[in-house]
Protein backbone atom coordinates (compact mmCIF):
# COMPACT_ATOMS: atom_id res chain seq x y z
CA UNK A 1 0.00 0.00 0.00
CA UNK A 2 0.92 3.54 -0.46
CA UNK A 3 2.52 5.63 2.78
CA UNK A 4 -0.20 7.52 4.30
CA UNK A 5 -0.34 11.66 3.66
CA UNK A 6 -0.68 14.20 5.99
CA UNK A 7 -4.55 15.16 4.64
CA UNK A 8 -5.20 11.15 4.73
CA UNK A 9 -3.99 8.99 7.69
CA UNK A 10 -5.52 5.94 6.65
CA UNK A 11 -2.97 3.88 8.03
CA UNK A 12 -2.00 1.16 10.86
CA UNK A 13 1.18 0.03 12.18
CA UNK A 14 1.39 -2.95 15.08
CA UNK A 15 4.51 -1.66 17.40
CA UNK A 16 6.71 -4.02 19.33
CA UNK A 17 6.45 -1.94 22.36
CA UNK A 18 7.03 -3.15 25.66
CA UNK A 19 4.23 -1.85 28.33
CA UNK A 20 4.03 -0.48 31.80
CA UNK A 21 1.01 0.07 34.25
CA UNK A 22 0.70 2.11 36.67
CA UNK A 23 -2.37 2.14 39.24
CA UNK A 24 -3.51 3.69 42.38
CA UNK A 25 -5.13 6.60 43.52
CA UNK A 26 -1.29 8.99 42.87
CA UNK A 27 -0.37 7.63 39.31
CA UNK A 28 -1.06 10.08 37.47
CA UNK A 29 0.50 12.67 40.11
CA UNK A 30 3.63 10.19 40.76
CA UNK A 31 4.38 9.33 37.09
CA UNK A 32 4.11 13.34 36.37
CA UNK A 33 6.93 14.51 38.85
CA UNK A 34 9.17 12.35 37.12
CA UNK A 35 8.32 11.95 33.15
CA UNK A 36 8.57 15.45 30.69
CA UNK A 37 5.07 15.46 29.49
CA UNK A 38 2.02 16.74 31.52
CA UNK A 39 0.54 13.32 32.52
CA UNK A 40 -2.50 15.20 34.62
CA UNK A 41 -4.02 16.09 31.02
CA UNK A 42 -3.82 11.81 29.98
CA UNK A 43 -7.66 11.38 30.15
CA UNK A 44 -9.68 8.67 27.90
CA UNK A 45 -9.39 9.53 24.58
CA UNK A 46 -6.20 11.70 24.96
CA UNK A 47 -2.83 10.55 25.40
CA UNK A 48 0.76 11.97 25.83
CA UNK A 49 3.87 11.90 24.65
CA UNK A 50 7.23 12.07 26.68
CA UNK A 51 10.32 11.33 27.41
CA UNK A 52 12.39 9.67 30.77
CA UNK A 53 15.82 11.82 31.50
CA UNK A 54 18.43 11.14 33.69
CA UNK A 55 19.38 13.78 36.16
CA UNK A 56 21.80 14.35 33.92
CA UNK A 57 19.46 15.28 31.01
CA UNK A 58 19.72 12.54 28.71
CA UNK A 59 17.09 10.57 27.25
CA UNK A 60 16.81 7.41 29.20
CA UNK A 61 13.47 6.51 27.37
CA UNK A 62 10.57 7.67 24.68
CA UNK A 63 6.90 6.48 26.54
CA UNK A 64 3.36 7.44 25.16
CA UNK A 65 1.05 7.19 27.59
CA UNK A 66 -2.95 6.33 28.28
CA UNK A 67 -5.82 5.86 30.00
CA UNK A 68 -6.64 8.00 33.50
CA UNK A 69 -5.54 9.08 36.73
CA UNK A 70 -5.62 5.98 38.66
CA UNK A 71 -4.87 3.65 35.63
CA UNK A 72 -1.98 4.45 33.08
CA UNK A 73 -0.71 2.10 30.29
CA UNK A 74 3.12 3.31 29.64
CA UNK A 75 4.67 2.29 25.89
CA UNK A 76 8.19 2.22 26.40
CA UNK A 77 8.48 3.45 22.59
CA UNK A 78 12.38 3.98 22.87
CA UNK A 79 14.87 2.94 25.13
CA UNK A 80 15.43 -0.34 27.64
CA UNK A 81 11.90 -0.96 29.28
CA UNK A 82 13.34 -2.93 31.80
CA UNK A 83 15.68 -1.05 33.22
CA UNK A 84 12.79 2.27 32.97
CA UNK A 85 10.37 -0.04 35.01
CA UNK A 86 13.46 -0.33 37.53
CA UNK A 87 14.56 3.47 37.31
CA UNK A 88 10.48 4.56 38.20
CA UNK A 89 10.11 1.97 40.76
CA UNK A 90 13.00 3.40 42.70
CA UNK A 91 11.18 6.76 43.21
CA UNK A 92 8.15 5.08 44.76
CA UNK A 93 8.12 6.21 48.06
CA UNK A 94 4.96 6.92 50.04
CA UNK A 95 3.08 7.42 46.45
CA UNK A 96 -0.27 5.56 46.84
CA UNK A 97 0.77 3.79 43.64
CA UNK A 98 2.14 0.71 41.69
CA UNK A 99 3.92 0.19 38.63
CA UNK A 100 4.71 -2.88 36.94
CA UNK A 101 4.99 -5.23 33.51
CA UNK A 102 1.59 -5.44 31.26
CA UNK A 103 0.82 -7.53 28.37
CA UNK A 104 -0.80 -5.05 26.90
CA UNK A 105 -0.25 -4.85 23.01
CA UNK A 106 -0.34 -1.40 21.13
CA UNK A 107 -1.25 -0.19 17.61
CA UNK A 108 -1.22 3.06 15.97
CA UNK A 109 -3.82 4.30 13.53
CA UNK A 110 -5.57 6.93 11.81
CA UNK A 111 -8.95 8.49 12.53
CA UNK A 112 -10.17 6.50 9.97
CA UNK A 113 -9.78 3.22 12.03
CA UNK A 114 -11.44 4.54 14.91
CA UNK A 115 -14.38 2.80 14.39
CA UNK A 116 -12.98 -0.45 14.16
CA UNK A 117 -10.83 -0.12 17.35
CA UNK A 118 -14.18 0.34 19.35
CA UNK A 119 -15.61 -2.91 18.00
CA UNK A 120 -13.01 -4.82 19.06
CA UNK A 121 -13.32 -2.93 22.76
CA UNK A 122 -9.80 -1.66 22.38
CA UNK A 123 -9.94 2.52 23.30
CA UNK A 124 -8.29 4.85 21.25
CA UNK A 125 -6.35 7.81 22.51
CA UNK A 126 -5.15 10.99 20.44
CA UNK A 127 -1.15 11.21 20.50
CA UNK A 128 0.70 15.12 19.81
CA UNK A 129 2.78 13.64 17.27
CA UNK A 130 2.22 15.59 14.44
CA UNK A 131 -0.92 17.68 12.97
CA UNK A 132 -2.04 14.68 11.66
CA UNK A 133 -4.47 12.50 13.74
CA UNK A 134 -2.65 10.23 15.13
CA UNK A 135 -4.39 7.78 17.92
CA UNK A 136 -3.13 4.50 19.65
CA UNK A 137 -4.97 1.99 21.59
CA UNK A 138 -3.74 -0.83 23.83
CA UNK A 139 -5.62 -3.93 24.51
CA UNK A 140 -4.91 -8.01 25.10
CA UNK A 141 -3.27 -9.64 22.42
CA UNK A 142 -6.89 -11.34 21.00
CA UNK A 143 -8.02 -7.81 21.08
CA UNK A 144 -5.19 -6.81 18.34
CA UNK A 145 -5.42 -10.03 15.94
CA UNK A 146 -8.89 -9.24 16.23
CA UNK A 147 -8.52 -5.72 14.93
CA UNK A 148 -5.50 -6.69 12.70
CA UNK A 149 -8.11 -9.06 10.59
CA UNK A 150 -9.96 -6.19 9.32
CA UNK A 151 -7.61 -4.18 9.28
CA UNK A 152 -4.98 -5.51 6.83
CA UNK A 153 -5.71 -3.60 3.82
CA UNK A 154 -4.30 -0.41 5.70
CA UNK A 155 -1.55 -2.05 7.47
CA UNK A 156 2.24 -0.84 7.10
CA UNK A 157 5.07 -2.53 6.66
CA UNK A 158 8.05 -1.64 8.91
CA UNK A 159 9.93 -0.13 5.32
CA UNK A 160 6.65 2.06 5.12
CA UNK A 161 6.43 2.92 8.40
CA UNK A 162 9.84 4.17 8.66
CA UNK A 163 9.04 6.46 5.87
CA UNK A 164 6.09 7.52 6.82
CA UNK A 165 7.92 8.27 10.42
CA UNK A 166 10.32 10.91 8.11
CA UNK A 167 7.70 12.45 6.32
CA UNK A 168 6.51 13.43 9.60
CA UNK A 169 9.82 14.50 10.97
CA UNK A 170 9.94 11.74 13.93
CA UNK A 171 13.30 10.69 15.22
CA UNK A 172 13.65 7.06 16.13
CA UNK A 173 15.21 6.30 19.43
CA UNK A 174 18.18 4.02 18.74
CA UNK A 175 18.49 5.39 15.16
CA UNK A 176 18.26 9.02 15.20
CA UNK A 177 18.92 9.75 18.77
CA UNK A 178 19.56 7.62 22.07
CA UNK A 179 20.19 7.88 25.55
CA UNK A 180 23.71 9.37 24.67
CA UNK A 181 21.80 12.60 23.55
CA UNK A 182 19.62 15.49 25.36
CA UNK A 183 16.68 16.95 24.12
CA UNK A 184 17.66 19.67 22.23
CA UNK A 185 19.91 17.63 20.31
CA UNK A 186 16.97 15.02 19.26
CA UNK A 187 14.76 18.33 18.65
CA UNK A 188 12.59 16.85 21.09
CA UNK A 189 12.59 20.09 23.53
CA UNK A 190 9.27 21.00 22.10
CA UNK A 191 7.54 18.25 21.30
CA UNK A 192 8.10 16.06 24.26
CA UNK A 193 7.98 18.69 27.04
CA UNK A 194 4.94 20.33 28.79
CA UNK A 195 7.09 23.57 29.61
CA UNK A 196 4.31 24.73 32.18
CA UNK A 197 4.45 21.74 34.38
CA UNK A 198 6.30 21.53 37.67
CA UNK A 199 9.40 19.12 38.34
CA UNK A 200 10.82 16.39 36.66
CA UNK A 201 13.81 14.64 36.22
CA UNK A 202 16.49 16.38 34.48
CA UNK A 203 14.41 19.43 34.65
CA UNK A 204 17.10 21.97 35.49
CA UNK A 205 19.63 20.50 32.46
CA UNK A 206 16.86 21.11 30.46
CA UNK A 207 15.87 24.93 31.26
CA UNK A 208 19.42 25.22 31.32
CA UNK A 209 20.54 24.14 28.59
CA UNK A 210 16.87 26.57 26.93
CA UNK A 211 17.97 29.38 28.95
CA UNK A 212 21.47 29.38 27.17
CA UNK A 213 20.58 28.82 23.89
CA UNK A 214 23.44 27.37 22.25
CA UNK A 215 22.85 24.09 20.71
CA UNK A 216 25.78 21.91 19.78
CA UNK A 217 23.68 19.43 17.08
CA UNK A 218 20.52 19.14 16.01
CA UNK A 219 18.32 16.61 14.58
CA UNK A 220 16.84 17.61 11.08
CA UNK A 221 15.22 16.50 8.28
CA UNK A 222 17.20 16.32 4.53
CA UNK A 223 15.47 16.96 1.36
CA UNK A 224 16.80 16.13 -1.85
CA UNK A 225 15.37 17.00 -5.65
CA UNK A 226 17.24 13.86 -7.18
CA UNK A 227 19.18 10.82 -5.68
CA UNK A 228 18.65 8.45 -3.05
CA UNK A 229 19.89 9.48 1.19
CA UNK A 230 21.45 6.14 2.73
CA UNK A 231 21.73 6.27 6.77
CA UNK A 232 25.56 6.59 7.70
CA UNK A 233 26.39 9.21 5.00
CA UNK A 234 28.47 12.18 5.43
CA UNK A 235 26.81 15.34 5.67
CA UNK A 236 29.16 18.26 4.48
CA UNK A 237 28.96 22.08 3.67
CA UNK A 238 29.09 23.31 -0.32
CA UNK A 239 33.13 23.68 0.55
CA UNK A 240 33.39 19.76 1.80
CA UNK A 241 33.79 20.46 5.71
CA UNK A 242 31.78 17.57 7.25
CA UNK A 243 29.03 18.95 9.39
CA UNK A 244 27.14 16.14 10.40
CA UNK A 245 25.71 12.53 9.63
CA UNK A 246 22.65 11.24 7.92
CA UNK A 247 20.82 9.05 10.89
CA UNK A 248 17.86 7.40 8.85
CA UNK A 249 16.84 7.30 5.16
CA UNK A 250 14.00 6.50 2.59
CA UNK A 251 14.57 7.91 -0.32
CA UNK A 252 15.25 11.35 -0.73
CA UNK A 253 14.00 12.02 2.49
CA UNK A 254 16.30 12.00 5.56
CA UNK A 255 16.89 12.72 9.30
CA UNK A 256 20.60 13.90 10.22
CA UNK A 257 22.48 14.86 13.29
CA UNK A 258 23.82 18.50 12.03
CA UNK A 259 26.21 20.52 14.09
CA UNK A 260 25.83 24.43 14.92
CA UNK A 261 25.12 27.15 12.89
CA UNK A 262 24.29 24.43 9.99
CA UNK A 263 21.35 22.96 11.35
CA UNK A 264 19.18 26.36 11.01
CA UNK A 265 16.56 25.45 8.44
CA UNK A 266 16.63 25.91 4.70
CA UNK A 267 20.75 26.05 4.87
CA UNK A 268 22.00 24.01 1.50
CA UNK A 269 24.50 20.79 2.48
CA UNK A 270 25.52 18.16 0.58
CA UNK A 271 25.11 14.40 1.14
CA UNK A 272 27.43 13.00 -1.55
CA UNK A 273 26.94 14.43 -5.29
CA UNK A 274 23.58 15.57 -3.99
CA UNK A 275 22.45 18.91 -2.98
CA UNK A 276 20.16 18.66 0.20
CA UNK A 277 18.43 21.12 2.03
CA UNK A 278 17.32 21.25 5.84
CA UNK A 279 13.98 21.56 7.47
CA UNK A 280 13.14 21.78 11.02
CA UNK A 281 11.81 18.74 13.22
CA UNK A 282 10.45 21.12 15.98
CA UNK A 283 7.10 21.38 16.27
Amino acid sequence: MSTPSDNNPDFVFFPEWSTLRVVGPDAASWLNGLVTCDVLSVRPGTGAWGTLLTKQGKIAAELQIVGHKEELFVAVSGGDAALTLQVLDGYLVMEDAEIARSDAEWVVFGESSRGAILEVGMSPSTLPWTFATILVACGTAEQRAAFASVAADRTLDPTEWHRWMLEQGLPRFGADYDERDNLHAASLERRTVDWQKGCYLGQEVVCMQDMRGKVKKRLVRLCTDAGTLEAGAEVTTTSGEVVGRVTSAAGAIAIASVFAPHFETGTVLRVGSFSVYTESLRA
